[in-house]
């Protein structure tokens, strides 16, 4: 096949592509040009960021390398197959790579955050049973709650202390931290200062034991489940890795530059994508059993 059909194959798949997403689109009525849907994703890619441990120019830094991975390995793969599409199909598989591995950061920090509640909590009990105030109590968090969690209350200490509004703090507080464990200690928070009373501490302690056995058994479930997630990463990877394989012989990698080819790749990478959404699906669980 000459050069010059290769390249009208792959601007006829690119049209394709272009047709399939300006169609879907505008099924979905997107809207692509709202410069306050863009910031307000913008933010919330942030806060994703953030969560995950990347602040300041780590954000940066990422975007760069989710940018330059995929465009190294596809011109590496070029170099060793001369095969445009077979290039351009790896490296699309390894795109996700940087994203995978950004997941598996922000839940690593969830598992955290969600071990360190119960010892809020304690250190709560012990200030209220020494008679020191709820937002005091919270202030101290600052300095003497779990390592992971004492910026967010640095925080809430320099903004309660500039405004005096605790309320607000406490809002601004759990908004930052966004799961529902800090709803639970939040709102007992809120109803202790409200109504006061001695039963405080027995509802901290209570509280306490049943973040406890949660996540006891929340480890034992995703123990359990972890073999279906790993099992679809590897399922995912392997056709990619067999395909390097065989383009490395050229007799094998230029029949990918044909038509058929080309869809063919195209087929294998929807199916990859949609077999590791339903794996994801079946091996995922929700870590609030009382939800």
């Amino acid at each position: 096949m000459s050069r010059q059909a290769i390249k009208m194959e792959l601007l006829l798949g690119i049209l394709l592509a272009a047709g399939v997403l300006l169609v879907y689109v505008s099924v979905l009525e997107i809207q692509i040009s709202s410069e306050s849907v863009l910031l307000v994703k913008a933010h919330q890619f942030s806060q994703l960021l953030f969560k995950a441990g990347l602040v300041g120019n780590q954000q940066w830094l990422f975007l760069i390398v989710s940018i330059l991975i995929p465009l190294l390995v596809g011109s590496l793969v070029f170099t060793l197959t001369q095969v445009i599409p077979v290039a351009v199909a790896v490296a699309t598989a390894v795109a996700p790579l940087p994203w995978g591995w950004l997941r598996a950061r922000l839940q690593k920090r969830q598992q955290l955050f969600a071990g360190a509640w119960p010892d809020i909590v304690d250190s709560l009990l012990t200030a209220v049973r020494a008679g020191v105030s709820l937002p005091e109590a919270v202030v101290q968090l600052s300095h003497s709650g779990p390592e992971i969690t004492r910026t967010y209350f640095q925080h809430f200490a320099m903004e309660y202390r500039s405004s005096g509004k605790f309320d607000v703090a406490l809002t601004s507080l759990q908004s930052n931290f966004a799961d529902k464990n800090s709803k639970r200690v939040f709102e007992v928070i809120r109803l202790g200062r409200e109504v006061g009373g001695s039963e405080m501490g027995n509802i901290l302690r209570d509280l306490s034991a049943m973040m406890r056995e949660n996540l006891r058994i929340s480890g034992e479930i995703q123990a359990r489940q972890s073999w279906t997630v790993n099992a679809a990463r590897l399922a995912v990877a392997a056709p990619w890795i067999v395909l390097l394989m065989i383009s490395m012989r050229t007799d094998a990698a230029s029949s990918y530059s044909t038509t058929n080819g080309m869809m063919i790749l195209a087929l294998g990478g929807i199916a990859c994508t949609f077999a590791y959404w339903l794996m994801q699906k079946l091996g995922s669980f929700d870590r609030e059993l009382d939800k």
